[in-house]
């Protein structure tokens, strides 16, 4: 039974079971579509507790893009190539109850700098039956276009997030989560450009998008125990905005373990929204909101795909915990009022290795 509680409480993060000690994990991810889109990340992260209540964590990300996509092509280049260098830096207090964190992450491209601070408290109750946590971040964005040194707009981002979770039953547990998020400066991009009497090829109009946009979700998920050694770990998300955009998000995932050391699972997730109350395939004449995005536009989409995971405790002299991570993934995306693309698909693999000390 304690497996299986593991199992299920394994994506909820439960201060009972913090572990004193030095972990780093690298995960490489390479993703391709038929968007004409390639992206290659690699992503180390450390963390070391120096004390008995106090923790460190350092992170530093790179994504190598290749994209010849409609948005660039709407912007009169055959391809875009882009590199993106992130770096986060966090601290963060605990005992048995409760734990306070704070984080700082650096993000720069070519036309874009993001400096984000992050902080978050967590607290737990009735024996660790029942935990309470919140956050916030504030984001400060500058804006550029390449090849352009004229143009320098500022995007400010600030949102907070509130939750509970439950242990329900030695199977079950659920979370509750709701977040808020508010934009405000530029938002649209540099590059795309929007068309003109239901024409599908851009006619020169740079899109503009409203300066101010309030975003709320809530999220609900639940982890079973179903049989021996494996678990259900599920979720369902609505999210809604005042840019007229509505949308549900459902999935699940089954996860079993096999073996003193291995976990096999298999997970599907679904999306759907509307689009925004500005969006259109192409304008009549030029208005004040218009927009090119096909991330405003109507679409689904469906994600599926296979995990393996492998995890060695005690596995020498020199390391406490050794971890490997194997995942990849389908996904197809059908977009009902995007002419420039009507679908796309695509494949992502990931994986990671870990060590602890």
């Amino acid at each position: 039974m304690r497996l299986q509680l593991i199992l299920a409480a394994a994506s909820f993060s439960t201060l009972a079971n913090a572990q004193e000690m030095a972990k780093v994990d690298d995960r490489a991810a390479v993703y391709q579509d038929t968007d004409h889109t390639t992206i290659v990340t690699n992503n180390v992260a450390a963390r070391a507790t120096p004390g008995k209540h106090l923790d460190v964590e350092a992170r530093y990300l790179v994504d190598v893009i290749s994209t010849a996509s409609v948005d660039v092509i709407s912007a009169a280049t055959t391809r875009f190539n882009e590199v993106r260098h992130e770096a986060e830096g966090g601290v963060g207090w605990h005992d048995d109850d409760a734990k306070l964190d704070a984080s700082y992450v650096f993000s720069t491209e070519n036309d874009w700098t993001s400096h984000t601070a992050n902080g978050g408290y967590t607290q737990d109750f009735a024996h660790h039956q029942v935990t309470l946590h919140v956050g916030g971040t504030a984001v400060s964005n500058d804006v550029g276009r390449s090849g352009d040194a004229n143009l320098h707009r500022q995007l400010w981002v600030g949102g907070g997030s509130a939750g509970l979770t439950f242990v329900l039953s030695r199977r079950d547990l659920l979370d509750l989560s709701y977040t808020l998020a508010y934009s405000s400066g530029y938002q649209a991009s540099p590059y795309r450009y929007v068309s003109f009497d239901g024409s599908p090829i851009a006619l020169g109009a740079p899109e503009n998008v409203p300066d101010t946009r309030a975003r709320h979700a809530v999220t609900l998920r639940w982890n079973r125990a179903a049989f021996e050694h494996s678990a259900f770990r599920s979720h369902v998300r609505g999210y809604w905005d005042d840019w007229g955009v509505t949308s549900i998000t459902a999935g699940t995932e089954y996860v079993t373990g096999f073996g003193p050391s291995w976990e096999l699972g298999a997970f599907v997730r679904g999306y759907a929204q509307t689009h925004a109350w500005f969006y259109a395939p192409s304008y009549p004449t030029v208005e004040t909101y218009m927009t090119a995005d096909r991330e405003l536009a109507t679409f689904v989409d469906g994600f599926a795909g296979l995990r393996l995971g492998w995890h060695r405790e005690r596995a020498s002299a020199t390391f406490s915990d050794l971890r490997a991570d194997f995942r990849v993934s389908a996904f197809d995306f059908e977009f009902f009022d995007f002419p420039r693309l009507r679908e796309r698909q695509g494949v992502l693999g990931e994986v990671a290795f870990g060590v602890s000390f």
